[in-house]
C-alpha cells in the first residue's frame, strides 16, 4: 500500500491492520491516531520488543529520536496527515528507514520498515563546511532539517569531529573505513566541493563484504607480526569482541590459556589493550 493511500471508511481497519502484519515480511507497526501501538508482526518485534509486552505505548515511547531532526510527536502529527515521504527513527540499537499509510476514517497508522540496521542513522551523501570555525557543519543534504548542524553531531552522535575524517585533509585522495556496527562498514570519502565546503560520499558494505575485509585484515597482521596458528584463532575471536572466558570455551581451553594467547597477541601487535585493537581492526 502506497504511503498516504486511502481506503474507504467502510472497510474494517482493524482487519486491515491485522492482514498487514499477517502477511508484511518487512518489520510492521500498527499505531492508532494517538500514537499508541496496537500490533506488531514478528519481524517488528525482533527490533522494538514483543508487541504483548509494549501494546498500548506511545509512539515517542518506543523510539529514541528522529535523527532528521524533527520532534517525534511532531513527526507523528505529519504521518497522519500524509506529508511526511521518508523517515528514520531511532530504536535502542537500531535505526528504521520508515513509510507509512494512513488508513482514513480509522484513524490507523501502519508504519512499514523499508531498510533497517545496527547503529546510528547514516546519510549516503551530503556537503560539509570545512572552514576552521564552522568545520563539519552540514551545508548540503537531501534532508533540509540536517542542515545547520555538525555530520559528527547528527549523522556519527560525536560530540567533536571524527577522529578519522576524510575531510580534515583534502590535499590527498583518501577514504577512511568506520564501524557502523560488528557487522556492516561505512567506507566515507571526501572530496573538494568549492573552496570552503567538502561533499561526502558514504557507502555500506554488506556483512559479506565486511567479513572479507576484515579477515583480510587480520590474515595480513597476523603474518606482518608472526602470530601463531593459536594466536590467529584468538585475534579472530578478539575481533569480534568475545570475552576470554568465550575464547576459551569456543577454543576448548583453560581460562589461563586463553588469558595467555591474548597477552601474546597484545605484545605482539604492540598494543596495550583489547580496545586499542578494535580501533585497529576498525
Amino acid at each position: 500500500m502506497r504511503r498516504g493511500s486511502a481506503l474507504p471508511a467502510a472497510l474494517d481497519c482493524e482487519a486491515i491492520a491485522q492482514a498487514l502484519l499477517t502477511h508484511c515480511e518487512r518489520p510492521t507497526m500498527v499505531f492508532d491516531r494517538h500514537g499508541l501501538l496496537r500490533g506488531a508482526n514478528a519481524p517488528a518485534e525482533e527490533l522494538i520488543g514483543t508487541a504483548n509486552a509494549i501494546a498500548g505505548r506511545p509512539w515517542e515511547a518506543l523510539f529514541e529520536r528522529s535523527p532528521l531532526g524533527l520532534p517525534l510527536p511532531e513527526l507523528f502529527a505529519k504521518l497522519l496527515r500524509g506529508d511526511q515521504n521518508e523517515w528514520v527513527v531511532a530504536s535502542g540499537t537500531w535505526s528504521l528507514r520508515c513509510r507509512a499509510a494512513v488508513v482514513k476514517g480509522g484513524g490507523a497508522v501502519v508504519i512499514t520498515a523499508r531498510e533497517w540496521w545496527r547503529g546510528p542513522y547514516r546519510e549516503t551523501s551530503y556537503e560539509i563546511s570545512v572552514s576552521p570555525e564552522s568545520f563539519g557543519r552540514i551545508v548540503g543534504s537531501k534532508n533540509a532539517a540536517l542542515v545547520g548542524r555538525t555530520c559528527h553531531d547528527a549523522l556519527w552522535a560525536r560530540s567533536v569531529p571524527c577522529e578519522q575524517c576524510p575531510a580534515s585533509d583534502l590535499a590527498t585522495s583518501h577514504c577512511v573505513m568506520v564501524w557502523a556496527s560488528e557487522h556492516s562498514l561505512d567506507v566515507v570519502s571526501a572530496a573538494h566541493a568549492s573552496e570552503h565546503t567538502a561533499s561526502i560520499q558514504i557507502q555500506r558494505l554488506d556483512a559479506e563484504a565486511t567479513q572479507l575485509i576484515l579477515a583480510a585484515r587480520r590474515a595480513r597482521l597476523a603474518a606482518q607480526h608472526g602470530l601463531s596458528p593459536r594466536e590467529r584463532e584468538v585475534l579472530d575471536l578478539l575481533s569480534l569482541g568475545r570475552t576470554t572466558h568465550e575464547i576459551a570455551t569456543a577454543l576448548a581451553i583453560t581460562l589461563r590459556t586463553a588469558k595467555y594467547h591474548q597477552s601474546n597477541v597484545l605484545t605482539k601487535l604492540g598494543l596495550d589493550s583489547r580496545l586499542e585493537l578494535l580501533r585497529l581492526l576498525a
